[in-house]
């Protein structure tokens, strides 16, 4: 066992022992007692990454990274489609919009992949964590009698081996599509920035003798159109007046 599995261990035991003191507190600490919990979680999943975890613990995560770019890739190729082909209707450029029809069915066929590789990609991180933390879960349940221990303690613990399984999973799961989306959501908005700023060019307006240039003003534009869409109305969901809502028709 190397030292940073060591280190890894004992601050693992240490959050586990403050656990069980804060759960007897009052509703005070519940706040403390999530954090420790998230953070004895993490310690804890965190050694599928480290030394003596799963063999493909950095090769899927890369792989996810890299089906996010190609399919980033895949979008942006569609979009330059659909405006060469468009321009070639415009023009009746016959020849054009063949050609331009024809490469549609190999960027359709590769968009299609990508997402086929990613899915998969993603299922086996999933799968592959979700199994390292259940056998690493049950090892400690079951190292030096915790099993027997916690039938003669109270607490919100009882039937522990058949609640592993599913926590396990959402535990897993969710951590892995949560990082998929952000990072693909945080590349398309970096590319949709970059397209608008180069396409958009410079606003330039005069005001009396000054002459005021925006560079970028799609991207501007952009962004306050996002901020002003996501302001509601104080008292309004979605739109319905919530206060209308609860009095019922008049």
């Amino acid at each position: 066992m190397t030292p940073v599995d060591i280190e890894h261990r004992e601050n693992a035991e240490d959050a586990s022992r403050k656990i069980p003191i804060l759960g007897q507190a009052d509703r005070e600490s519940n706040p403390l007692r999530s954090r420790l919990l998230l953070r004895r979680f993490w310690q804890g999943a965190a050694g599928f990454w480290l030394k003596g975890g799963d063999r493909l613990s950095w090769v899927l995560p890369a792989a996810i990274f890299a089906t996010v770019l190609l399919g980033l890739a895949a979008s942006y190729g569609i979009n330059i489609w659909n405006r060469a082909i468009f321009d070639a209707l415009e023009r009746r450029d016959a020849s054009t919009v063949v050609f331009w029809s024809i490469i549609y069915f190999p960027l359709l066929a590769a968009s299609v992949c990508v997402v086929i590789v990613q899915v998969y990609a993603r299922m086996t991180m999933q799968r592959r964590w979700r199994a390292w933390l259940n056998n690493h879960l049950l090892d400690r349940w079951i190292a030096n009698g915790r099993y027997y221990q916690l039938n003669l303690i109270g607490g919100d613990h009882k039937n522990p081996e058949y609640r592993i399984a599913d926590d396990v999973r959402v535990a897993t799961e969710t951590p892995v599509e949560f990082a998929t989306g952000v990072t693909a959501a945080l590349l398309s908005a970096v590319t949709f920035i970059v397209v608008l700023w180069n396409i958009g060019g410079a606003l330039s307006f005069n005001v009396g003798r000054v002459t005021i240039s925006i560079p970028g003003f799609l991207v501007v534009a952009a962004v306050i159109y996002a901020v002003l869409a996501s302001v509601r109305p104080p008292g309004t969901f979605d739109g319905f007046d919530i206060a209308q809502v609860h009095q019922g028709p008049t």
